[in-house]
């Protein structure tokens, strides 16, 4: 498939950066592992941190390829550094009632999150 040349330069850039992001987490948290002089209860939190981005990582592809299957054009989802909170922001031209609980019901059947702390964004980009 190909996109619309401007596709989505908002949502290209914000994966990017989203990516950048968590890579750059995901080095730290390496290193901690890697370092001789770290405790070991260190090294256990930073794998268990290291298991939960990638954790975070799938689901945020699956509730983004799901998001889609409902007709929306395009979708970024950001699950919180806590995993307590997920935002979904859509490229759709209507963004109703019924595809605003759809979108919820997917993000919070994908990450566990409470129904409250999903955010649906309609971008304008």
């Amino acid at each position: 498939t190909t996109l619309p040349q401007d596709e989505s330069s908002y949502f290209s850039s914000a994966r990017v950066e989203r990516r950048t992001s968590r890579d750059q987490s995901m080095e730290k948290l390496q290193a901690i592992i890697n370092s001789a002089e770290e405790s070991e209860e260190a090294k256990q939190q930073a794998n268990e941190k290291i298991t939960a981005i990638s954790s975070y990582i799938n689901i945020e592809n699956k509730i983004e390829t799901l998001v889609c299957a409902k007709g929306v054009n395009n979708c970024l989802a950001v699950i919180s550094e806590d995993g307590n909170r997920v935002d979904v922001i859509v490229d759709s031209e209507t963004l109703d009632d019924t595809l605003i609980m759809q979108i919820k019901d997917i993000a919070v059947s994908q990450s566990g999150c409470s129904f409250e702390n999903i955010s649906i964004i309609q971008s304008t980009k």
